[in-house]
């Protein structure tokens, strides 16, 4: 950064730098989706972001999930238990001057599982670059490397510290953040990078996934009038579920910062499953599925109403011969004022990247819920990335937008650390 450069140069300076970036920004992130990081299998891309982070100035550090998490309130289980000593949690730490605000940027290396053979070959058409985790979370997550790497091109210094944390199991509930909070990591604002459509999101939906298994009586299909069969005991379930959604639609609807989303609220049902044999009254069916709430409900209020909705409207062979359990994903809605000085700072950052963002609530869950429960800390969602994309067959991420978060991330440590 020259001494004495006025804003429209400094601006200049860093477009294009960032731009000039473009293709290790594709060879990067082309690494790393290529990478098969399933939630519990990160220790290959951990090392290869490692390397990354080690490249950088500050410090590197490394952040343990400790053998005795699972006792901890917000831990959630995996599907398939993986030691945790090869998986550390990643941190650059870079200390400030002094006389300015602190910040986290946080992004999560694993991704769901995919279904398709291809889903781990990178490929790019145009500006757009296709892969699982190509937008959850691995464009993010270069967005915020590519951002690290132009403060050092400039030789920019901060006032404030600045620390970007890169964490494990963000898929199944967020244990490599909580173990990094645990630990005492602690900033005045943190940005949790994720597929977020450039907007700044101050407030985001909770999510709570559900099993509810039921007992049936099983005979010959020939002698049915003796038998109780558990998938339609089931499907009374899943329509007492129905009418919970609708309630929970009707009294969620005056959240100014979900008001544009057509349904912010849901019941889903996942996975549904009886019986062992077509010619068998099933005795036992299985309902699997998850639901969406605002800021005006939290986790033990949705599993009380849930509970409650099946006790209610389901019948005397239901209440006494099914079981509910929320073993599982168990993430708590949070929200900030729209006008919080975080989100404010964001969004005039994305205004000064030349970004159309929005300030509103997030429909998706992730660990931004943890930084503010449990860290008491302020957090917002931003990133680039379509989220209606993520977890399916045609994720994406524009390369243009993984460069554009990066300069909205450039400007908001001058808005929020000071320079």
């Amino acid at each position: 950064m020259k001494p004495g450069a006025s804003d429209t140069e400094l601006s200049r300076e860093i477009r294009d730098y960032l731009i000039g970036q473009r293709d290790w920004v594709i060879a990067t992130l082309s690494d790393l989706v290529a990478y098969p990081s399933t939630s519990g299998h990160e220790t290959a891309v951990m090392a290869y972001i490692e390397r990354q982070l080690s490249m950088l100035s500050g410090e590197l550090l490394k952040v343990p999930v400790p053998d005795d998490l699972g006792g901890d309130v917000d831990f959630s289980p995996a599907p398939t238990v993986q030691p945790y000593a090869d998986r550390p949690n990643l941190i650059n730490l870079r200390r400030g001057r002094g006389g300015g605000r602190s910040l986290i940027l946080c992004a999560h290396s694993d991704v769901v599982p995919a279904d398709w053979p291809e889903a781990f070959a990178p490929r790019l058409e145009g500006d757009v670059l296709f892969g699982r985790g190509a937008s959850d979370d691995k464009g993010p997550l270069v967005s915020g490397l590519l951002a690290l790497r132009a403060l050092d091109h400039l030789g920019i210094e901060l006032r404030g510290d600045l620390e970007m944390q890169v964490v494990i199991e963000e898929e199944t509930g967020g244990n490599g953040t909580l173990a990094v909070i645990l630990a005492g990591r602690r900033a005045d604002g943190v940005v949790v990078l994720e597929c977020a459509d450039m907007d700044v999101h101050p407030a985001g939906r909770g999510a709570l996934w559900f099993r509810i298994d039921v007992e049936g009586k099983s005979t010959h299909m020939a002698y049915i009038r003796e038998g109780v069969n558990a998938a339609k005991e089931a499907f009374k379930i899943i329509q007492a579920l129905e009418r919970y959604e609708q309630r929970l639609i009707d009294t969620s609807r005056d959240n100014p910062l979900f008001a544009r989303y057509a349904q912010p609220v849901m019941v889903n049902i996942g996975m549904l499953s009886s019986g062992d044999w077509p010619s068998t009254v099933p005795a036992h069916a299985t309902i699997e599925g998850g639901v969406g709430f605002l800021p005006n409900r939290n986790l033990d209020i949705v599993r009380r109403e849930i509970r409650e909705a099946i006790l209610d409207g389901t019948g005397e062979w239901v209440r006494d011969h099914h079981k509910t359990t929320f073993d599982r994903l168990h993430n708590e809605a949070y929200q900030l004022a729209a006008d919080h000085p975080l989100a404010v700072a964001l969004y005039g950052a994305c205004l000064a990247a030349g970004l159309t963002s929005e300030v509103c609530g997030m429909v998706a869950s992730c660990d931004a819920r943890l930084y503010y429960h449990r860290g008491g800390m302020a957090p917002v969602v931003f990133g680039p990335g379509y989220a209606r994309y993520a977890h399916s067959r045609q994720e994406q991420v524009k390369i243009s937008d993984v460069i554009g978060a990066a300069e909205a991330l450039v400007y908001l440590t001058r808005n929020w650390c000071g320079w």
